[in-house]
């Protein structure tokens, strides 16, 4: 199976990184936010500009990636269904590199030991997609249960006591069984 494209995708060819820093602002555009939006879940992504620098230290070495990123968005709150404004700003650090096996040849499986730094990204047919990198940081900086300020899941709780309840969590279903 052949994976989708990326909706925001921004590459640049690994071997034209050396040495010296590479700065590069990447902004997604309307079709892309909406696409975004859509993949995140989100109500709407009003904007996503990031900054990358990118490097290789040496000219065999991994090559450092350094994004900062910052993004108005609408995610809908998990408790009233009502939307809520975001702004998120942070900041990704990777190493990408070409995973070889011992013999040199390329590498299907890396083995990862707990205590081991993680492995570089791969680079996938010789390019880096900052768009995506991006994109996967934007992921894991949403909040995944967004709440609006005050809201709260109380107002669902049933009139039991608190120690009925919790002492047998089905009473709140008696009122709906059938008699007989």
């Amino acid at each position: 199976m052949v994976d989708p494209a990326p909706e925001f995708s921004r590459t640049v060819p690994a071997d034209l990184i050396g040495p010296q820093v590479q700065e590069h602002r990447i902004e997604a555009s309307a079709a892309e936010r909406r696409a975004l939006a859509e993949r995140f879940e989100l109500a709407e992504l009003k904007s996503l500009l990031a900054v990358v620098r990118l490097q290789r230290p040496n000219s065999k070495g991994l090559i450092h990636f350094e994004a900062c990123f910052e993004a108005e968005l609408v995610q809908t709150c998990v408790v009233t269904l009502e939307p809520i404004e975001s702004h998120v700003k942070d900041r990704i650090v990777l190493q990408f590199g070409r995973a070889t096996a011992a013999d040199g040849a390329q590498a299907t499986e890396i083995d990862i030991a707990i205590d081991e730094e993680d492995p570089p990204e791969p680079i996938v047919s010789g390019d880096i997609d900052m768009g995506e990198a991006v994109a996967q940081g934007l992921a894991l900086a949403l909040d995944p249960y967004p709440r609006k300020p005050g809201a709260s899941l109380e107002a669902g709780v049933s009139d039991l006591g608190d120690a009925e309840a919790s002492a047998n969590p089905f009473a709140a279903l008696a009122p709906l069984r059938k008699k007989d």
